[in-house]
């Protein structure tokens, strides 16, 4: 049961990823002006005063690939340990560093947008470090059971 409902998330995970990076340039764009002016409402910091518009957009445009990929591959090694596989942490990185790459082939499809490997790069840092929450979750986890 709990295997189906990670297995789910992640479809779920990779489906939003897919969703967001089918996005035209100019509705990301608007969707990243709401984000920062978001952030100046909540913590009243004015990041396009402080960056300038283009450096807080291209910000929180890292930052989502980050997060985004940070939550996929939390929930892949999640999901591949409750699998009989061996070397979850390869697999589980793995599965998220192809999916970057053809996140990014597919966004050469999308008007305004383009492939960059510096974005790959971003969603495999996030994925690792997912992954590295994950094991250590799976690990404080399972010694509170075992007490």
């Amino acid at each position: 049961m709990k295997r189906n409902i990670l297995f789910l998330l992640l479809i779920a995970q990779m489906t939003f990823i897919f969703y967001m990076s089918s996005e035209p340039a100019y509705i990301s764009h608007t969707r990243n002006r709401k984000v920062i002016e978001t952030v100046k409402s909540v913590s009243g910091i004015n990041l396009d005063k402080k960056l300038g518009e283009n450096r807080s957009d291209h910000i929180v445009r890292k930052n989502a690939h980050f997060i985004l990929f940070f939550l996929l591959g939390l929930i892949a090694y999640l999901y591949l340990d409750h699998t009989k596989l061996k070397n979850k942490l390869i697999f589980s990185l793995l599965l998220c560093f192809i999916y970057a790459v053809l996140d990014e082939i597919h966004q050469y499809f999308v008007p305004g947008r383009g492939p960059k490997f510096t974005d790959v790069l971003i969603d495999t840092t996030g994925a690792f470090l997912g992954i590295g929450l994950a094991q250590i979750l799976n690990w404080k986890f399972k010694k509170i059971m075992i007490k």
